[in-house]
């Protein structure tokens, strides 16, 4: 089950009471992040709907395993684990289709990244001519980590697109700021990372 927002978590606890469901994965969004409101959110969900005895979070961010671990704790009936994306099996962003025709890469950014953290996750994507970054979190994404992707994106050569994803409305304006360094870079902003579909029509 895919959770694209917080508010989506009683639902998707309710589906399950409803269906008898006593084992579920949730496909939690590259924009959600898994922090302790996150895990407040899944607390009150599963107590409002009880009946699962196995949950999944599948979560690219490296505090998924410790959220997964403080929900074993405050749900002692349930066994919870977490998962990578890969080793779920699932595509990064749950986007294969509309990336292979896109042609571009998907980095993940949490909101928090330091200057080490922006270089390592660019570094992986440094030949391809389209990145789409996916900011992880809810909160807006700071001047600062727009200023440290744009002193790592100035020199690539051969970059000629660049997607921003997050649901924030002042990342709008601060793609402004990141398109002035990159002259020569399309730059793009969506809401969520399902909106990346329609930019492969």
């Amino acid at each position: 089950m895919h959770v694209a927002d917080l508010a989506d978590l009683d639902g998707v606890f309710a589906k399950c009471a409803a269906g008898g469901t006593t084992r579920a994965t949730l496909v939690i969004s590259p924009t959600i992040r898994p922090d302790a409101a996150f895990a407040d959110a899944v607390v009150k969900a599963a107590l409002a709907h009880p009946g699962l005895s196995e949950l999944a979070l599948v979560h690219d961010a490296s505090s998924i395993g410790f959220v997964a671990s403080t929900l074993q704790l405050r749900l002692p009936r349930i066994s919870v684990r977490a998962m990578k994306r890969e080793e779920a099996g699932v595509p990064t962003a749950d986007l294969r289709k509309s990336g292979e025709r896109l042609r571009y890469a998907i980095v993940p950014l949490p909101l928090g990244a330091d200057a080490a953290m922006v270089a390592q996750a660019l570094k992986k994507v440094e030949t391809a001519p389209r990145i789409a970054v996916l900011f992880e979190g809810a909160e807006r994404p700071t001047r600062a980590l727009f200023d440290l992707l744009g002193k790592q994106l100035s020199g690539r050569i051969g970059l000629r697109e660049v997607i921003l994803v997050h649901p924030s409305p002042s990342v709008g304006f601060m793609s402004s700021s990141l398109a002035l360094q990159l002259s020569r870079v399309k730059v793009r902003v969506v809401r969520h990372p399902s909106d990346l579909e329609r930019l492969a029509g």
